[in-house]
């Protein structure tokens, strides 16, 4: 029985990896693609190395706009938005400061530290990152998959501060119990 990656596939792809990839081409695509950015931010007694991507828009009535990847994607996802949304053609167009952290634990960012850091807490760095240091006193944000989790708990979390949530990773729960929440369960 076969277990595993076959020997002569694995022993092409760590040839390809030592002698053929590029990394500092693919290291110079990324700088001259996005505005990254680095910072620490502390939360639960963790102190977090976030990174983000930053792209600003000159227009004075742009939103800032939280995009928020899934796993197993990175903040990469949001590059083909950048120029749609940053500065679109049309002038009548709404333009966003677009903001794409790595979620703690993916790309650049480094993991938390301990068990129990929760997407509840992935949402409290994010919104500090959005307000306490980039200072925007709201903004609307993003997300699919695990940032789906983050971007809902945004919004539940901090509905002033978080003013649109669009998610497209739809979780499911349980329908309302008549016992537990009448109210609900009638559709009251």
């Amino acid at each position: 029985m076969d277990h595993g990656v076959p020997a002569v596939k694995l022993k092409d792809l760590v040839d390809y990896w030592r002698n053929f990839y590029d990394w500092r081409n693919v290291e110079k695509k990324l700088n001259e693609t996005f505005q990254m950015f680095e910072v620490n931010i502390e939360e639960e007694d963790e102190k977090l190395h976030v990174h983000f991507v930053h792209h600003r828009s000159k227009r004075a009535d742009a939103i800032p706009l939280l995009f928020v990847h899934g796993w197993p994607g990175s903040f990469l996802e949001v590059e083909g938005l950048l120029s749609r949304l940053v500065d679109p053609e049309d002038p009548k167009a709404q333009a966003f400061h677009i903001v794409a952290p790595s979620i703690p634990g993916f790309a650049f960012s480094s993991p938390a530290s301990r068990a129990g850091f929760t997407i509840k807490s992935i949402a409290s760095v994010f919104k500090k990152l959005m307000v306490d240091i980039l200072g925007y006193a709201s903004f609307i944000a993003q997300g699919g998959d695990w940032g789906a989790g983050v971007v809902r708990s945004l919004a539940a979390e901090y509905p002033k501060i978080c003013l649109g949530a669009h998610i497209n990773f739809v979780q499911a729960f349980s329908p309302p119990s008549p016992t537990q929440n009448p109210l609900v369960f009638l559709g009251l």
